[in-house]
């Protein structure tokens, strides 16, 4: 199984579901640096939102921080994510908003999405509401290479 970090391929991976970088707005010494030296995760922040969602990917430098706001106001600080972990986040945010607010009060991190995705494969007959489906259909979307 595949390991991210904070890196240009994590990046990539983001911006290609739809995630928008916002570092040039909120870290633009970052950014300046970025553009003229390429992305160096030891020596840079980046921040990236997904469409209406309040919630943001912090790249701290070499920490990935996912910040839920609004109910919980959770955060998860990490070094690496692993490539279940990745999908879970991605899938996350191609919820439903109401889904994933569903999914949150719950379970409180997008992180953990890919073992509840395992419960509804390997129990239908219980795992089999409305965000249930949405969930299963939302993860295997999600394709990582």
């Amino acid at each position: 199984m595949k390991i991210f970090k904070a890196s240009q391929s994590l990046v990539d991976l983001l911006i290609k579901y739809g995630f928008t970088d916002k570092t040039e707005n909120l870290y633009p010494e970052h950014f300046k640096r970025m553009k003229s030296q390429g992305y160096d995760p030891y020596s840079m922040k980046r921040i990236f939102c997904f469409q209406e969602h309040e919630d943001y990917i912090l790249f701290r430098y070499v920490y990935i921080t996912l910040h839920h706001k609004g109910k919980f106001n959770h955060k998860t600080e990490r070094r690496l994510l692993s490539e279940d972990e990745v999908k879970s986040l991605i899938a996350f945010y191609q919820l439903p908003v109401q889904a994933a607010k569903e999914w949150l009060e719950a379970y409180a991190n997008a992180l953990g999405l890919y073992k509840y995705y395992r419960n509804i494969c390997a129990l239908p007959e219980v795992y089999n509401t409305e965000l249930d489906r949405c969930i299963k259909y939302t993860f295997e979307q999600v394709v990582i290479h």
